[in-house]
Order: structure tokens, then C-alpha cells, then sequence
């Protein structure tokens, strides 16, 4: 059986579904719309004042981190507008000797949703696609948020994206960094290949997985986009578990060859998940959606 990690599943909730999706259109739906908006826009106004003036190469001070700190609930706030009503969160046993790790990895990554959890649970800075600053309001926080934008065009944005991750993680006043190492969205059928920037670090990471529920609206393969936002808050409720795994420390291997530290973090997760792993790679997200753009088929391997 071929896995295709990036296909997207029907989206059929039923009768049952649909008179769900209905009722929750004309009573809870308007209101949550409303309140969502008014997250946002907080947040967007709150992201300006903290980020007014600041030097990007520095972490922020603590005044303008008290003014981000709101953004936090906001984010579950915006939860809430989206039918998840509790997040469970799993931990293991803190490991003697192991301090606690900068890097946060976290897959498979199935939407925008998982960035409003992080948002909420942890506060902690990302990567990027570089467009991502240039989009209103979105911009502004996720740059108030110290994300690391990467134009993945070119070898030396890349290498120099790589650079900045080493240092912010080594230097202090730095939040935890958050990366999603596939790269990309997937439907979490498999875990495609994790990109090694965040691995190559020299230090542990610590291991996430999202899981969200099928019922009533399969986020992780039935819808894509910002419409997923429509789909859950027409829901009236939606499931989400978060499982933290055991850090992963570096062998000596591991440390001189990220890539081999990457393939062993994404088999335990893959583990933890029950799914396979693949070969396919941001790179194979990218030229799909570039054939489907110019109206040309990509085979499915």
C-alpha cells in the first residue's frame, strides 16, 4: 500500500454532521466568529506596542514580554472559538540529568491550529516561510513572537536560517524555539523527512505529538488552509491530545551528523504514532502544489 502523505481525505460528516454543522451555525458560530476576530485583533495591537522600536537581533526585554504575555490566553481563547474545549497534555518522568531542551519538535504538523496550541501552551519562537511577514496582523505577531523567517529558495537563506537557530538557542534571554521539521502540512499518515537545522543544534530536543481527533472534522487530511478555521468553528466540539515524548539526547554519532539525529527523533515519533515513515520531503509538497497551480498532475509515488 502506498502511503500518500500529503493527500487530502473527503470530508464527510453524515446526517448527523450536518445537523451539528447546522445548529451550531445559528447559535454558537456567530459569537465565537466575533470573539475570534477581537482575539486577533488584540493580539495584533498588543504584538505593535511590544515590538515598537525593538532590535530583532536581541531578545526581547521583560517590559515588552509582559505585554505578550496576554497573547497567551488570547491564543486559548481562540481555541475555545474553535470547539476545542480541553487539551489534554501528556508528560513523562523528568529524566536525572537531562536539562530541560531548548527545541520543541512537534509532528506531524496538520494545520494552523497547532500553531494557536503552541501559541497558548508554550509562547515559544518558530520558523517561518519569510511570506508569512508580510501578511496583516499574522505578520506582526509572529515577528513579536522572535520567529525565525526562512526563505527556502536559496542555499545561503538556508544556511544562514540555520545559523541564526545555533545561536538562539545557545545564547540566553531566547525563548524555546518551536520547529515543525517536516516542513510542511500532512495529513499524519506517515512522517515525511525531517529537515536537520534544529537537530544540528548539538543539544537534545524534546519530542510532540499532536494528536486531533477524527470526528466530528478530521483536521489532520479532510480540509486545508484557512478554511479549517470554518470547518471547526461550525463543529460543536473538536478533539485535540498532546503527548510530550522523552527528550532525545544526541549520541556522539548523532552530534557529528544531524541528519542521522533527525531520521532517529522522526523513527521514535513515528513509533509513538503507529505510523510509517517516507521519503518524501518538503521539496515533494512544493513541486505538487507548483504542478497543480499550472494545472498538471503529479503522479503519486
Amino acid at each position: 500500500r502506498v502511503v500518500n502523505p500529503f493527500g487530502l481525505r473527503p470530508f464527510a460528516p453524515g446526517m448527523c454532521g450536518h445537523a451539528g454543522m447546522a445548529l451550531t451555525a445559528v447559535s454558537l458560530f456567530p459569537i465565537r466568529l466575533i470573539v475570534l476576530i477581537g482575539a486577533v485583533l488584540i493580539a495584533g495591537a498588543l504584538a505593535v506596542l511590544a515590538t515598537i522600536g525593538a532590535d530583532g537581533s536581541k531578545p526581547l526585554n521583560a517590559a515588552r514580554r509582559l505585554l505578550l504575555h496576554p497573547i497567551q490566553w488570547l491564543a486559548r481563547v481562540a481555541l475555545w472559538c474553535l470547539g476545542y474545549w480541553r487539551i489534554p497534555v501528556t508528560r513523562p518522568d523528568a529524566v536525572q540529568g537531562v536539562k530541560t531542551p531548548r527545541v520543541l519538535v512537534s509532528a506531524p504538523h496538520y494545520s494552523l491550529i497547532d500553531v494557536f496550541f503552541w501559541t497558548y501552551y508554550e509562547m515559544p519562537m518558530t520558523l517561518s516561510h519569510h511570506g508569512v511577514a508580510s501578511i496583516p496582523i499574522v505578520g506582526r505577531i509572529a515577528r513579536a513572537m522572535e520567529t525565525i523567517f526562512v526563505d527556502r529558495r536559496t542555499a545561503e537563506a538556508r544556511a544562514e536560517a540555520a545559523n541564526t537557530i545555533k545561536r538562539r538557542c545557545l545564547e540566553p534571554g531566547w525563548p524555546r524555539l518551536l520547529v515543525f521539521p517536516e516542513g510542511t502540512v500532512t495529513n499524519g499518515s506517515a512522517l515525511i523527512q525531517f529537515r536537520p537545522g534544529a537537530f544540528a543544534v548539538g543539544e537534545a530536543v524534546q519530542p510532540v505529538i499532536l494528536r486531533y481527533g477524527t470526528r466530528p472534522l478530521d483536521v489532520s487530511g479532510a480540509v486545508r488552509g484557512y478554511e479549517v478555521f470554518l470547518y471547526a468553528m461550525l463543529q460543536p466540539a473538536n478533539s485535540l491530545s498532546v503527548e510530550f515524548l522523552s527528550p532525545a539526547v544526541p549520541s556522539q554519532a548523532e552530534l557529528s551528523d544531524p541528519r542521522l539525529f533527525a531520521g532517529n527523533v522522526r523513527a521514535a515519533m513515528a513509533a509513538a504514532l503507529g505510523v510509517p515513515c517516507t521519503n518524501h520531503s518538503y521539496e515533494d509538497a512544493w513541486l505538487a502544489a507548483v504542478a497543480h497551480e499550472g494545472g498538471r498532475e503529479v503522479a503519486q509515488t
